[in-house]
């Protein structure tokens, strides 16, 4: 996201800087700046404007993590198995509701 915001502010320069999205709302919140966040955690926000929308259209990945002592279990795999089948399933609806 960083590209994005540089892109947005063109040659201007950066007064903060945060390493979670917790502290990045409340800066946003008190009027230090853009930011991007995702719009399902800013839908339930009051006090937020949503900007620039089609600035902020990417995918991101989503990674199931598994120990490698465990990955091969076949109760682990089932899980693991059903969890891909349903976010391929949703995939199309959860990319709606977070790009809108």
């Amino acid at each position: 996201m960083t590209k994005v915001l540089r892109s947005w502010a063109g040659e201007g320069s950066t007064v903060l800087r945060v390493d979670s999205m917790q502290a990045q709302m409340m800066a946003i919140k008190s009027g230090s700046g853009l930011g991007v966040l995702p719009r399902t955690v800013a839908a339930g926000e009051a006090g937020l404007k949503l900007v620039m929308p089609a600035l902020c259209r990417h995918d991101e990945p989503i990674w199931l993590v598994v120990h490698e002592d465990i990955r091969h279990a076949r109760r682990v795999r089932a899980v693991c198995e059903f969890l891909e089948a349903i976010i391929e399933v949703i995939a199309p609806a959860l990319a709606t509701l977070i790009l809108g």
